[in-house]
Order: C-alpha cells, then sequence, then structure tokens
C-alpha cells in the first residue's frame, strides 16, 4: 500500500519525511522505530494535513486574485468608465439646454397642465398622463417636429420657413401661426383636434396608405378621427353668435347625423370616408348647408348626393370612386 502511494504521488512523501529518514528506509522494511501499519497511518494523516494546507492555499490565492480583478474593474470604472442610462425624465419643468441633436422629452404626471416653453417661442401645454417629445433646437431642420402622446394644446410661433407638425397616432397636424389642441382619446379608437386660432392641414401620417386623409380646419372647429381607419367620426363648429345655427356631423357607427352642416364640409366628409372624388361647382357650395339622417352602409353616399342634389337643385357627380 505505501509502496503504491510512493509511486503515484513520491513528491508528497519527500514534504513529509527529510533525508535523513529516506536513507534509512529500505525496500523491505519500514522506517526504523516505526511499524508499518503505524506508519501507513502516520503517512496518511500527514498527506491529508499536506493537502489541506495546499487547498487552504489555493483558496487564498484565487480570493486575493479576484480581490485584485473587482478592484481593478471599480477603479477603471470609476474614472473611465461609461455614464450610466439615464430614465426618461418625468417632467415637471423644463430640462436644461441640450445639444441640437438631442431630444427633449417630456411626460406630465402631475394632475395640472404642464406649460412648456419650445426654443422656436411656442409654448406647449402638457395635459395629465401625456407625453410628448421634441429636438432641443430647430437649427438646420426643415421643419419643427412633435411627437405627441395623450392631449396638448399648442400655440404656434409663426415661422412660414419650418412648418409645425405635431404627429399623433396615424395623423399629422400641420400649423402655421395656430393655435390647437389634438387629444389621442383613451382606446386609441378616435384621435380629437380642436382649432383655436388660424388654420390647420391634418394628414395621414401613414405615406404608404392607399388613401391617406387631407383635411383643413378652420378656426372654432373640432374633429375626431378613427386613426385606424382615418375616417371623420364626428365634426363641429361652435356657435359664435345667436344667430350662428353651429354645425355637426356624427357617425356613431349605425347612423349618419347631419346638423346645419356646411355642404362644403358635406362634400369633405363623403369624399374622405368613402374614398370618393366628387365633383362640383364651388359656387354651388357657398352658403349652402345640410341637414339629414341615413342609416349607415357601404353606398349610403349614394342616397345623400342624390337628395342634396333635389334640395339644393345643384348636380354633385361622383367621378371616381
Amino acid at each position: 500500500m505505501i509502496r503504491q502511494l510512493l509511486r503515484r504521488d513520491p513528491e508528497k512523501i519527500e514534504a513529509l519525511l527529510d533525508a535523513f529518514r529516506w536513507e534509512e528506509i529500505t525496500s523491505d522494511t519500514a522506517a526504523p522505530g516505526y511499524h508499518e501499519k503505524q506508519l501507513y497511518a502516520s503517512l496518511l494523516r500527514q498527506i491529508t494535513r499536506y493537502e489541506r494546507r495546499r487547498r487552504n492555499t489555493r483558496y487564498l490565492l484565487y480570493g486575493a486574485a479576484a480581490a485584485a480583478i473587482i478592484g481593478v474593474v471599480f477603479f477603471t470604472r470609476l474614472f473611465t468608465g461609461s455614464n450610466p442610462v439615464r430614465q426618461p425624465m418625468q417632467a415637471q419643468k423644463e430640462p436644461q439646454a441640450a445639444p441640437p441633436s438631442q431630444m427633449r422629452y417630456y411626460r406630465n404626471i402631475s394632475p395640472d397642465v404642464l406649460p412648456i416653453k419650445v426654443t422656436d417661442g411656442s409654448e406647449v401645454r402638457l395635459y395629465p398622463g401625456s407625453e410628448i417629445r421634441f429636438p432641443a433646437s430647430f437649427k438646420g431642420r426643415n421643419s419643427r417636429d412633435f411627437w405627441l402622446k395623450g392631449k396638448a394644446q399648442f400655440t404656434v410661433a409663426k415661422n412660414k420657413a419650418l412648418p409645425f407638425n405635431v404627429y399623433s397616432k396615424n395623423l399629422v397636424t400641420t400649423a402655421l401661426g395656430t393655435v390647437f389642441i389634438v387629444d389621442e382619446l383613451p382606446g386609441n379608437t378616435r384621435t380629437r383636434i380642436r382649432l383655436l386660432e388660424g388654420k390647420i392641414k391634418i394628414t395621414g401620417g401613414e405615406k404608404t396608405i392607399e388613401k391617406p386623409v387631407h383635411l383643413e380646419l378652420t378656426p372654432n372647429r373640432e374633429i375626431e378621427i378613427n386613426p385606424v381607419s382615418l375616417q371623420i367620426v364626428s365634426e363641429s363648429k361652435d356657435r359664435q353668435t345667436d344667430f350662428d345655427r353651429g354645425e355637426l356631423f356624427r357617425d356613431d357607427g349605425t347612423t349618419l347625423t347631419f346638423k346645419n352642416m356646411a355642404l362644403e364640409k358635406v362634400v369633405q366628409i363623403l369624399e374622405n370616408n368613402y374614398h370618393l372624388r366628387l365633383q362640383v361647382p364651388a359656387d354651388q357650395l357657398t352658403n349652402r348647408f345640410y341637414s339629414g339622417t341615413f342609416k349607415k352602409s357601404d353606398r349610403v353616399y349614394e342616397n345623400m348626393i342624390r337628395e342634396i342634389n333635389y334640395v339644393h337643385k345643384i348636380n354633385i357627380l361622383i367621378s371616381k370612386q
């Protein structure tokens, strides 16, 4: 047994016995003063202690190496490491100045409307629960672009060279020198746009759609659009005087209702919602209004145009479907 141990790991025995002891040991006898079994047991104890010391030493070396590596990494990151990733700012005030290429991001988590001043002189009033982002500077750009989720009111600084665009879900509202409100209503099934001053243009946000929406809005009008189908769901105009009849269109899903609606607006709604191109002289639409209720169907516009032609003695033609 001892011979096998010596042949397998002779260097371990060398660490346990000095040169004098080795000279006393022959191939046929045990070491002087030791019985063979006692010597074997003693050697096992010595080897066990020797292995334990080597293992503990190895663990200490590994621990020291790991500590050294951690220290190097720590001091490297401390002096040369990159900055931590910043989380989107929950905006309660205007952020500090940023490089021109950087976007400003606001999210209003307060119960109050958040006023935001833009570098071009425009102003944004961001409603609770809404988000907006836009470039910190418009220098070198062809337009002033804002991306909105939720509701905001925009007071636009006049700059004919830089159109002012607000991107909501699948819609773009473009304005020059205008005050208007864009509101993505809960559920993302309707977007409400209200014009207070000036003039705005509303188009589909996706350039690849087959028949994009293209509308213009005049002051004191409000329009709701389905951002998926791009159909007009409702449109109205406020009464400005006691003699003003006001205007209203509503599509409730089953019925189309028009009340004192200007004929040019009726034509615009039919063209947009049913992808039509209607031919009618402009003078036949001026100062003419229409009221009526129809059951909604794919070709309801045919009955409507027939009735409008009869009531107003005009001739609206469908030139393209």
